[in-house]
């Protein structure tokens, strides 16, 4: 989606940028607050094409990772190649994510926010963080909607403490993902599972990418856990 169809405000509060829109209709204000997370090499532009349905029920906020990529574009920790990632890379985007909730509740752009309802949508390694953040800071979690993405090593230890009681996650995989090989799908929504969320799993005959089947239900998913 060309992000000039929506209005959008641009807001910098460092080390964060970042990208708000907001409904029109002011009927049913508070406003849940929907957080976008995109993956690697991608920014604060990429992920609404996943917003469509979804604008007229959410303030939504798309952030831009902390890292530059050598490719061009952000990520959200330091890729080492040919390491899949551990829980302690995302320690520094996690504990900034934290801080900027706390800043925002003090922000007028969110006067009409409702921080009691918090959802995180994240591609690739942005649900990877979307996760962590669920795992890390429940508080800060409504819900999750995690697109092609991955726990990463360790995070087995932080769900056995059962941080997501009944919490509703939402988890979308391609069979033909090489980049995030659909074991770890499979792997993840078992570990999301100890960690007592609620998961609902689709599984999509695609690659690195999100079927329209799986993001139609992600948008269902994210409407019916709305919290006014």
């Amino acid at each position: 989606m060309n992000t000039q169809e929506l209005t959008l405000q641009s807001i910098s509060l460092p080390p964060w940028e970042m990208l708000m829109h907001k409904p029109h209709s002011l009927s049913h204000k508070p406003f849940p607050i929907l957080f976008l997370l995109h993956g690697w090499t991608g920014d604060e532009t990429k992920m609404w094409v996943f917003t469509r349905h979804l604008q007229s029920s959410f303030i939504i906020v798309a952030l831009r990772g902390l890292f530059p990529t050598p490719q061009g574009g952000f990520g959200w920790y330091e890729l080492q190649e040919g390491i899949f990632p551990s829980t302690t890379v995302f320690h520094e985007s996690l504990t900034s994510i934290a801080s900027l909730c706390s800043e925002l509740r003090l922000s007028p752009h969110f006067a009409d926010a409702n921080f009691s309802s918090l959802h995180w949508m994240g591609f690739s390694q942005g649900a990877a963080l979307a996760f962590m953040i669920g795992l890390t800071y429940p508080q800060l979690v409504q819900s999750i909607v995690g697109f092609a993405g991955y726990l990463p090593r360790g995070a087995l230890s932080l769900c056995e403490k059962r941080s997501l009681p009944n919490k509703p996650v939402f988890v979308a995989h391609g069979i033909y993902d090489k980049t995030i090989p659909i074991a770890r799908a499979h792997e993840t929504v078992k570990w999301l599972t100890i960690a007592g969320a609620q998961v609902t799993y689709c599984e999509s005959s695609s690659g690195h990418q999100v079927s329209l089947d799986c993001l139609k239900q992600a948008e269902s998913f994210l409407k019916k856990n709305i919290k006014h």
